[in-house]
């Protein structure tokens, strides 16, 4: 994974703070933030569910 990563990479640095930041292509961060999102609502469903059941059982 890393691999891949560090091929989309255009360029790094260093901001005033001290922080490593990175650039890369515009293309590249929105498909990295669409599968984020997705594995972010695949951990949500079940852990709603979970939170459903344990108020419907255990708050009268």
């Amino acid at each position: 994974m890393a691999g891949s990563i560090l091929r989309h990479l255009q360029a790094a640095g260093t901001d005033d703070a001290g922080r490593r930041q990175y650039l890369y292509p515009e293309r590249f961060r929105a498909q990295q933030e669409q599968a984020e999102h997705k594995h972010m609502r695949e951990v949500a469903r079940p852990a709603g569910a979970c939170l459903t059941t344990m108020l419907r059982e255990h708050v009268p």
